[in-house]
């Protein structure tokens, strides 16, 4: 009896062994299910240390930009300082390299130049009700609609230098113009595209930085000859006028000019009429001499003018050029060129010649070359405008001329804001 119970015991623990065994097997099958999900399921160890890594990494890039921003925007807040502002004008350094030249602030005309000389004068926009009374002072989201109101604003405001007439308003515009010449815009929206950028840094900035020279070059050129040519372009004194450009080969030479995240560009119309309105406000230049008669600031047939240095030519005839100093038929002498009536008898100059030129420390702005830009004309069937007032007539700063896109002469040049 005894051993029957003792074996009856022994079956029974048995049994009871291999039910545990089976739970524990089972218990530790669920828990290595649940453990090999919790390393390698969609959101497991292994895809969040995955995705911690790729964080990681993103968080070290953004970093880096930050601090590169950071970088940038200290830099350019040091730069800058040297620069007098305003509220209503904030002038800023365009690159690095850049130096404010002496004596030279808001009052007179601000000027830098880059380290290779080419120098630029702060045209200032003034950024208030009486420049933008419909876009406002407080634009943050820029679109057609705000380049719009801004670019209406700024025609509002310089209207005085876009009536072809007294009383008619120009119906010239800064939009597309078709050229199939290589180099122009390819549409509208390029076009447009470099236009708000335009617009959109002078209002945020209160002004833009143009070219205190007619573009200029070391050699003559007294012929057309291929762009490829041309070298050595700048922006600096006692250079020769660089003439015998279509527009889109003046539009390919302004662009050569690039410091980082800001290039050479032609003008458009508007900035040509905010430089007038400049010169009006700050230097107190009458309307009626920018609209009238540029004599007496510009190198044209009936103004006497001092020749201060650099060398002049007789119209028509850029291969022979004389020193400031040397005299001409009756109509340079002692350095003084005399008033004259009959084209043949005027004179093209060297950039910076006469500082009768100069207003608010730009020259030429009346006078001795036309400048191309960026405006389409009225006329269909000549589309590019160019300005200025070339000296061999007697024609005023507002003025505009008209040519077609094939054409170039020896006495129209070109001017470059940045942009």
């Amino acid at each position: 009896m005894r051993l029957y119970t003792h074996t009856n015991s022994l079956r029974n623990g048995k049994g009871i062994t291999l039910v545990a065994l089976i739970v524990t097997i089972v218990v530790l099958l669920i828990l290595a299910g649940v453990s090999i999900n919790l390393v390698l399921g969609e959101n497991g160890l292994i895809t969040q240390a995955k995705e911690a890594r790729e964080q990681t990494k993103t968080a070290e890039v953004n970093e880096k930009t930050q601090m590169g921003s950071a970088s940038d925007f200290i830099s350019e807040a040091v730069n800058n300082t040297e620069l007098p502002q305003t509220n209503e004008t904030k002038p800023y350094m365009p690159g690095d390299g850049f130096t404010k030249v002496e004596d030279t602030n808001l009052a007179n005309g601000l000027t830098i130049q880059d380290s290779d000389g080419n120098q630029y004068v702060w045209v200032e926009v003034p950024k208030t009700v009486t420049v933008y009374p419909t876009a406002g002072l407080h634009i943050t989201e820029f679109n057609t609609e705000t380049y719009t109101k801004i670019e209406d604003d700024l025609h509002q405001y310089t209207m005085s230098y876009r009536k072809e007439n007294k009383d008619t308003e120009t119906g010239n515009k800064d939009e597309y113009a078709e050229d199939t010449t290589d180099g122009w815009f390819k549409n509208a929206e390029e076009y447009n595209q470099q236009k708000y950028k335009m617009l959109k840094g002078i209002y945020q900035n209160g002004g833009f930085w143009v070219g205190r020279y007619e573009v200029g070059i070391d050699q003559i050129r007294a012929t057309r000859t291929d762009i490829t040519t041309i070298t050595n372009i700048n922006i600096k004194e006692n250079k020769y006028p660089c003439g015998y450009l279509k527009r889109t080969e003046a539009k390919i030479l302004a662009e050569k000019f690039e410091y980082g995240k800001y290039k050479g560009s032609l003008m458009l119309g508007v900035q040509w009429d905010l430089i007038l309105a400049f010169i009006h406000e700050k230097e107190n230049v009458s309307n009626d001499v920018i609209n009238k008669d540029c004599s007496t600031i510009g190198n044209c047939p009936a103004s006497e003018i001092k020749i201060n240095r650099g060398k002049f030519a007789r119209h028509g005839n850029l291969e022979r050029w004389y020193n400031y100093d040397e005299n001409l038929d009756g109509i340079v002498i002692n350095k003084i060129k005399k008033a004259q009536k009959a084209v043949e008898s005027t004179i093209i100059l060297t950039t910076g010649a006469t500082d009768i030129g100069k207003t608010m420390n730009i020259y030429d702005i009346c006078g001795n070359a036309w400048e191309w830009t960026l405006e389409k004309s009225i006329k269909e069937e000549y589309p590019c405008v160019y300005r200025g007032g070339v000296s061999e007539y007697n024609t005023p700063a507002s003025y505009r001329s008209y040519h077609s896109t094939s054409p170039s002469g020896y006495d129209i040049g070109f001017r470059i804001v940045l942009y």
